[in-house]
């Protein structure tokens, strides 16, 4: 009898057990709350300069819910800093909501960012996220990024998301929902590797920023604007500006109605051909100033 009530006792802890489980995945579900909850970021194999030909140091800032796992042979100094070497990979584990990304790869100080050439995001919940703004900004050797599973429904920032980086080749952004994105400005500023993107996903019905969005993304070819809803836009400042082997584009679709800037919106973009403006409205735009400005190859040109 003492033998079955020891069995009896230990079933009931068992099940016990897994309904705390359960009811913990429901829980998380229903917050959004997922496990694990991590970022991966990778590190190059060239470290070119004498000053990091060593691996090189960064002060870790403290931050709560936050834990850094070292994969490779970087390490921890005595001084709180971490040495980064080259080939290593860190992963950022997350235990609270994380609700801004802005500038996020300043998390170290800004000569690391410059050495990442990976970061995947595949395992990083993003569902309380409101900022991405400059979120990658300047990580100039970052070559790819992995945002399958990232949730963007909450992101009302994405200025300078991907600004300044300049290896870029590809990037799929067709899992992004931008429908309470209020700010694109110099989104893509100078992704100067990119040579299409895709964004007939965005919903841009909320945005109220497209300055510099496109500017100096100089090996873009195509650009498909044509699901673009611009209705809330006001500033459309050097949006095409340097984009240099674009040669035509179909804005026929734009609604300027509310936009007061577009001073140099498509200066120097020298192999441009062709340019229908003609459903465009002015009547709020307070500067159109060098708008036009060195555009070599024009031909066909319908005017505002």
């Amino acid at each position: 009898m003492k033998y079955i009530k020891m069995k009896l006792k230990k079933l009931f802890f068992c099940f016990y057990f897994l309904f705390l489980m359960f009811i913990m995945d429901i829980k998380g579900q229903e917050t959004g709350v997922l496990t694990p909850n991590y970022i991966i970021v990778k590190y190059s194999n060239d470290f070119s300069t004498q000053e990091y030909e060593n691996g090189f140091y960064s002060n870790i800032p403290s931050r709560k819910g936050v834990n850094y796992i070292i994969k490779g042979n970087s390490r921890y100094n005595s001084d709180e800093s971490l040495t980064i070497e080259p080939n290593d990979s860190i992963e950022i584990h997350f235990y609270n909501d994380i609700t801004s990304l802005e500038h996020f790869f300043d998390w170290l100080e800004d000569d690391i960012c410059e050495f990442i050439i990976y970061v995947d995001l595949s395992h990083f919940n993003t569902i309380s996220v409101t900022n991405m703004g400059s979120m990658f900004l300047y990580c100039n050797n970052l070559e790819k990024i992995n945002f399958t599973n990232v949730n963007t429904s909450s992101v009302i920032g994405m200025f300078g998301m991907f600004a300044g980086c300049k290896k870029l080749e590809l990037l799929d952004l067709s899992n992004f929902n931008t429908s309470l994105v209020e700010n694109m400005g110099y989104m893509f500023f100078e992704c100067n590797n990119l040579e299409s993107l895709d964004l007939s996903n965005f919903n841009t019905s909320s945005v109220i920023n497209m300055d510099g969005m496109f500017s100096g993304s100089e090996k873009l070819e195509s650009l498909d604007l044509s699901t673009f809803n611009t209705s809330s836009v006001t500033n459309m400042y050097c949006m095409f500006s340097r984009c240099e082997k674009l040669e035509s584009f179909d804005l026929s679709n734009f609604n300027t109605s509310s936009v007061i800037k577009m001073g140099i919106m498509f200066i120097s973009c020298i192999k441009l051909k062709s340019l229908d403006l003609s459903n465009f409205q002015t009547k709020n735009v307070e500067s159109l100033n060098f708008m036009f400005e060195n555009l070599y190859r024009i031909g066909i040109f319908r005017y505002i």
